[in-house]
């Protein structure tokens, strides 16, 4: 119903009419970029430069303890925890997964210091189901040639959708989308 508008499925739950209206805050989010999370119960994922290693940040939920600790404390962050390397790869798929974009490999080598391929992290019988059944897509650029993948077009935003055009990367289909939730928890192996 929302394609007959002129709306792109880009997202689990967001549409957009054209590139320009993706929201590029909410790309942060599945691309796996630093945010911060201000305010009571908010969450944030950063990189520590001092520690060299990424961290959760976890706010007070409460706004009248949040406010409190504000005052005295100078924010209202309630835990910080360190990523794991796991973590940080289960991530990145999952929020990859969960846009028409996916995750390109290129991406993902960043998050995995280069020393996996991301089908490493995933089950391959399941997998290759779900590519067989139409829901996930394999894209491979030919070797040597650097070409622009158009069907990602409507479904990502111009600056980043170079991302696929070296080493290619995993995405849902239309109809991969709509059952990403079902789709992930099965998908990625434990390593």
């Amino acid at each position: 119903m929302t394609a007959s508008h002129g709306f792109a499925h880009y997202e689990v739950s967001n549409y957009a009419r054209d590139q320009v209206a993706i929201s590029r805050h909410n790309f942060g989010y599945w691309r796996g970029l630093d945010y911060i999370g201000v305010g009571p119960g908010a969450h944030g994922r950063l990189y520590d430069f001092e520690q060299e290693e990424r961290i959760r940040t976890y706010g007070e939920f409460h706004p009248n303890t949040w406010m409190a600790q504000c005052e005295e404390a100078g924010h209202g962050i309630r835990n910080i925890k360190v990523m794991t390397r796991q973590e940080m790869i289960e991530e990145i798929i999952v929020f990859g997964l969960r846009t028409r974009m996916g995750v390109p490999q290129a991406r993902f080598s960043t998050y995995s210091d280069n020393d996996k391929h991301l089908k490493e992290y995933l089950d391959p019988a399941i997998l290759l189901s779900f590519i067989s059944a139409g829901f996930l897509e394999w894209h491979n650029p030919e070797p040597g040639r650097q070409s622009f993948d158009r069907s990602t077009a409507p479904y990502v935003m111009t600056e980043i959708a170079q991302e696929f055009t070296l080493e290619g990367g995993l995405r849902p289909t239309e109809k991969g989308l709509a059952v990403a939730d079902e789709l992930l928890p099965r998908l990625l192996r434990t390593v």
